[in-house]
């Protein structure tokens, strides 16, 4: 148990494979798959050190991909499967973020033209990634659809703080308060394996602090700092 709950290590050797698979211009799933296991590395390192060096090779490898991923990609229909591919591409910008602004490029396209709306028919964790994302973009009318989407699913744990958050966003109650939200999702999310979501928190808040999303790693050590040596964190700016 890390101080963001539980959060799977994967397997070296299957991701020296993944690697493999990227600089050899793998499509999608690939992508997806390495960004699940890129977010997973950053969350239990949280406090305790640098990422693995396979998460570092996996990262290198996912920027040499993402172009490609991205053209492959242009006519999906499949909305879950485009916000998994624009999740992806967020973790990517935390983790190199000299590469951030093209990360963020390929996300509005992938969340953009061609998007199908929000339905509640839609995985609920996608429709939870969907809503931090289009926070993150600062689309706060992408980000009501999502979470309206998200509310007619019901039972989702991040269902109440998410819709907070985004009222909070509409009503512009500013940075400190959108941090706050933060720390009720993780708090939510405890007992669930919710690392992607909480990671896609942290770049929320670190846009909304006028900060690079490169600056979430410091930040979430920060946090887990708080926990390990309080119980709790708070944390509203570092």
């Amino acid at each position: 148990m890390t101080p963001f709950g539980m959060v799977a290590t994967p397997d070296e050797r299957l991701m020296q494979r993944l690697v493999g698979l990227l600089r050899r211009g793998a499509g999608a799933t690939p992508f997806i798959t390495a960004g699940h296991a890129l977010t997973n590395a950053v969350m239990a390192t949280r406090g305790i050190g640098d990422l693995p060096d396979w998460a570092e090779d996996l990262a290198d490898a996912m920027v040499g991909a993402l172009i490609l991923v991205q053209q492959r990609t242009q006519g999906l229909e499949n909305a879950d499967i485009r916000v998994e591919l624009a999740t992806a591409a967020a973790v990517l910008g935390v983790v190199r973020p000299r590469v951030a602004p093209v990360c963020r490029g390929a996300i509005t396209v992938w969340l953009g033209f061609g998007m199908p709306p929000a339905r509640w028919q839609n995985d609920p964790n996608q429709l939870a990634a969907r809503t931090l994302l289009f926070l993150a973009l600062d689309d706060t009318d992408a980000a009501i659809k999502s979470i309206d989407a998200l509310l007619e699913f019901g039972g989702a744990p991040a269902n109440g703080v998410l819709h907070d958050w985004t009222v909070s966003r509409v009503q512009r109650h500013g940075p400190s308060r959108e941090a706050q939200c933060f720390h009720n999702l993780r708090l939510a999310l405890m007992g669930y394996p919710s690392a992607t979501l909480q990671l896609l928190a942290a770049i929320v808040v670190m846009e909304r602090m006028g900060r690079g999303c490169g600056d979430a790693l410091g930040w979430l050590d920060q946090v887990a700092v708080d926990i390990r040596d309080a119980g709790t964190s708070c944390r509203a700016s570092a």
